[in-house]
Parts: C-alpha cells; structure tokens; sequence
C-alpha cells in the first residue's frame, strides 16, 4: 500500500535536535511513498546548519528556510505551498517535531482513509514520551479544561477501537491536499496555538469527520518546542481560545464564561507557582482579544 503520496510537514524552531529524532524515526516508516520537509521557521541559532548538514544526503528529507518567524501555522502553510511546488501529493501529515513516531503510524492513517473516507482528518494516539501512557485520544472540548484530552493517564490498549471524534488536535494528522486548499489552510493570525482547533471547525462545515485511529502512535515530548506554562504559551492560548469563541460558538455568553473561569483558575496556578510573567500573560492575553489584536503581537515562541 504505497499508491498515495504523502507530504509531511515539520516545524522547526530553535529545537535541531527534537527536530532530527522527530526526522529519523519518520525515515523508519514502513510507508515509503513520502518527502518530509522540514521548515526551518527562521531560528535565530544554529538550526539550519545542523539540519542540512545532518540530513544532506537524504533524497527524502528537504529544509525549507522561511526568512522570518511565521508561526505555527503560517510556518506549516508555508511549507506546504513550497513543498507542493516539488512533491504533489495526495495527502498532508503535520507532525510536531517534538514527536518520535512508530514505523506504521502512516501506514495506519492512510488504511483508515482508504476505508473510512478521503474527505475526512485522521489522527494518532499520543503517547507520553517513552512510555504506553495515553496523552491524548483526541479532545473533549475545544475550550481548554481539565480533562480536556481524552484517556489521558491511562495505559494504552491496543484494542481500542477507530472512532469519531467531535474536536480535531493538531500535533499530528493526516488530511488530503485537496482539502487542506479549500480550507485555504491554518489561519495565519493566531501565530501559535488553536489553529488546529479552528481548522477542525471550518472542516467540520464542509462536511469533515475527525477520526482517531488507535493502531497509530506518536510519542509526544509535551511542550518540547514551548514551555507549558511560558508566558508566550498562556498568552496565545488565552488569546486565541476567545477569538475562537466569538468566530464559531452560538451560546457565546456561556462559552466566555467558561473560559474566563478557566483562565482565572489558570491565573492562580501561575501565582502560586510563583510565575508571575505567565499569570500576567492570561490576563494581557484576554486583553489583546478585547482590543482585536491578532498575528505576533507582545511574544514569540
């Protein structure tokens, strides 16, 4: 089963070495018909010459430079655009590039979309980094929240079963190129976080399902590329949670409501943890959405 192509996209910034673990285990898929390009989101260290120097013999492997910090998703549409220029394929995978993969991860993806429909996203099971702990089986709610991942501390079972699910998560899945271009791909001006979530949403409208495909893992160094509780974490997350509300909820009342709780709670945690920086993050983040800023406004990542 290697009739489809598949692009797979990276996003690297200032994490080579994450990035080249992430790269080498995608090289031991057991699917073969793919380029992984990874994007090279204008890392001000030395990113770029680990990368092309580690992987310049690989025909597989292509570095694409982007010349200025676009963003998680301006990074990934991007690389799309310019990795579709040299590889026309059928399908996309995003991968984080603080994952390690299993050898089928692909191949398991591609036979649920053989079976269950090329207009619809698949995605993984996320393990804890080096264990058969669940992350991840796909989210509860859009709206961050405890016990917002699915099966989250539990061991992982081999006999859980392919189902659909109401929320896309976006640290890996696979999607076709047809689809991605009539979604016109990540939404640039959130930067980093919820474009996954908003991508689902907009998906969603057209008649998508989000399927997770249990027989197909990615390990996943949680906020290797950003610090959980970073200020430039909790500024994003807030900001881009509420935009989200006020762009697709219809109760939009209550959906504030529990996010302003959320973040709250959230403000908290940060001050007894004595991060002062990320509490204050939530609250110029809530800000920024009142007064409508959007893009990379205040941190980077």
């Amino acid at each position: 089963m290697n009739e489809f192509k598949v692009t797979i996209i990276v996003v690297n910034w200032k994490q080579p070495q994450l990035t080249i673990a992430c790269a080498e285990s995608v090289i031991k898929s057991t699917y073969k018909n793919f380029r992984l390009f990874i994007v090279n989101n204008n890392s001000f260290d030395d990113s770029a010459i680990i990368l092309k120097k580690r992987f310049k013999n690989n025909s597989k492997i292509r570095i694409i430079q982007t010349g200025r910090n676009l963003g998680y998703g301006g990074g990934n549409n991007y690389g799309v655009k310019k990795a579709l220029e040299e590889f026309q394929s059928e399908y996309i995978c995003f991968l984080n590039n603080d994952t390690i993969v299993d050898r089928d991860f692909l191949h398991h993806l591609l036979s649920a979309g053989s079976s269950l429909g090329r207009q619809n996203i698949y995605f993984p099971i996320l393990l804890d980094w080096g264990s058969r702990i669940i992350q991840s089986a796909g989210l509860n709610d859009y709206i961050p929240r405890t016990f917002q991942f699915r099966y989250s501390g539990k061991k992982y079972n081999n006999n859980l079963p392919t189902r659909e699910l109401p929320y896309l998560g976006g640290c890996c899945f696979l999607i076709t190129t047809g689809l991605f271009s009539a979604l016109s791909g990540f939404r640039n001006d959130f930067f980093m976080y919820c474009e996954d979530v908003d991508l689902g949403i907009r998906a969603k409208k057209l008649g998508t399902k989000f399927f997770l495909v249990p027989k197909s893992l990615v390990w996943h160094k949680e906020s290797g590329s950003t610090r959980l509780f970073s200020p430039s974490t909790m500024y994003y997350s807030a900001r881009n949670t509420m935009y989200l509300i006020h762009d697709y909820a219809k109760s939009k009342k209550y959906e504030y409501s529990r996010a302003c709780l959320w973040f709250l709670a959230l403000i908290l945690v940060n001050l007894l943890r004595l991060e002062l920086g990320s509490a204050m993050a939530i609250i110029r983040g809530l800000l920024a959405f009142i007064h409508g800023k959007k893009g990379q406004t205040g941190y980077s990542f």
